[in-house]
């Protein structure tokens, strides 16, 4: 699962030279972002532009209740009613400099790519009267985040962008590799005393 990643001055700049059109929403700030929240998205551009950046909404509203989905399982995102058709047709990349997770004892985690690249995650999008709003796409976590959670978010290289966001063969090989391993810096970890 991913629940709040954060985006930093570099992400900002790295991503809008990827883009090639549009530049940082205007209003939108570096820094963390939480469900429910407009951030910056790269998505399917027009006007022969592969891709551009766009401001979504973070969560799908449920249909059945209150509250957001923010997350899909990659190995079933192409089946449930809730993602098919924005999978299919809909996909985004969600920048990020890192993403936090939390261990079974409350403590804070930060992955980040090892190069302290951007993060690249995969998502799909939808449409509704209130505007965009995307999720995050998550798959079994490898060995660097498995210590802390048991998901991750399925993580694009740069070179992969446009065909994450155009080549539904390309899209749907992504949702079965797995990802690169990440670096993790642990905010605070308890030690464990031997008896």
């Amino acid at each position: 699962m991913c629940g709040r990643y954060y985006v930093d001055e570099e992400t900002r700049k790295a991503v809008e030279a990827a883009a090639g059109k549009g530049s940082w929403p205007s209003g939108l700030k570096c820094g963390d972002v939480f469900p429910s929240q407009l951030a910056a998205v790269l998505a399917p551009g027009a006007g022969g532009h592969p891709m551009m950046i766009r401001q979504m909404y973070w969560g799908f509203k449920r249909q059945d209740r209150n509250g957001l989905l923010i997350n899909a399982r990659a190995e079933t995102a192409l089946e449930r009613p809730a993602f098919r058709d924005s999978m299919r047709y809909r996909r985004c990349v969600i920048p990020a400099a890192g993403f936090y997770e939390w261990n079974r004892e409350r403590e804070k985690a930060v992955f980040t790519r090892e190069d302290k690249g951007v993060l690249y995650l995969a998502g799909c999008y939808t449409q509704s009267g209130d505007g965009q709003q995307y999720v995050i796409l998550t798959t079994e976590a490898n060995s660097s985040v498995l210590p802390v959670h048991q998901r991750m978010p399925v993580i694009l290289e740069s070179g992969e962008l446009e065909r994450w966001l155009l080549d539904e063969r390309f899209a749907d090989a992504v949702l079965h590799r797995i990802p690169p391993l990440l670096a993790r810096e642990q905010e605070y970890e308890q030690q464990r005393l031997p008896f």
